[in-house]
């Protein structure tokens, strides 16, 4: 019911407005998020900067179908010590993590997680957010990306995501999913990452109404450094 305001007579005391006060402080603040960066053990030294040397203009071209078909890093563990702060080293399918990596398709979902970043979900399917890809963009703060060139990028990249995606560029997605209702086809570049927090388990993804979905892959892009609409494929 929209607030309605109205005029109060003179000699009444006005106890409804400091109502009113109060019911919308306790709506802002079940509203209000707490962000926190990711921890070692989230491997986020790794997944929020970019392997030396990386030159973000030339990426490398990959079908989306081979990063949802790419198996698991060989040999690596869940929470793996070995690679909290360091890049796995061995090639899966001839593709290494932190290779700059560009890829097109369809995105069903955009939502944000207790970290900050933005959850993309991707997929080959005009239709279905079935057997997806994630691609993630950090929050342009600096406890929560180190490097400057990258958090300026993010910058940039969180507003028009807000704008072209939900039409807002005020409104953050919900924790539990927002899904597109229009065709939305994009080229999305990021560094390719592995998520082994999630070895042995199942890649996290979102479904309709905030539940819990599996991705296809637990490799994702990560961080994305570019990211813009496409021509659809015919």
């Amino acid at each position: 019911m929209p607030f309605e305001h109205r005029r109060i007579g003179r000699g009444l005391r006005p106890q409804w407005p400091i109502a009113v006060v109060l019911i919308l402080c306790l709506a802002a603040g079940l509203q209000a998020r707490t962000y926190k960066p990711g921890s070692l053990k989230a491997r986020w030294p790794v997944k929020t900067t970019l392997a030396s040397g990386t030159s973000v203009t030339h990426p490398r071209e990959v079908l989306l179908s081979d990063l949802i078909a790419l198996p698991d890093a060989p040999g690596v563990a869940a929470q793996d010590a070995r690679y909290t702060s360091t890049r796995i080293p061995e090639a899966v399918d001839g593709l290494h993590e932190g290779d700059l990596v560009r890829t097109e398709g369809w995105v069903h979902v955009i939502a944000e997680d207790d970290d900050g970043d933005y959850h993309i979900q991707v997929t080959n399917s005009r239709t279905s957010g079935n057997r997806c890809f994630i691609v993630e963009l950090p929050k342009d703060q600096s406890a929560f990306e180190k490097n400057a060139a990258q958090r300026a990028r993010c910058a940039k990249l969180r507003p028009f995501l807000r704008t072209s995606l939900l039409h807002d560029a005020g409104r953050e997605p919900s924790k539990g999913g927002n899904w597109m209702v229009g065709e939305c086809y994009m080229s999305i570049t990021g560094q390719l990452f592995f998520d082994d927090w999630h070895v042995g388990g199942e890649a996290r993804g979102v479904q309709p109404g905030g539940h819990k979905g599996k991705a296809a892959t637990l490799w994702e892009l990560h961080p994305v450094t570019s990211i813009a609409f496409a021509a659809p494929p015919h």
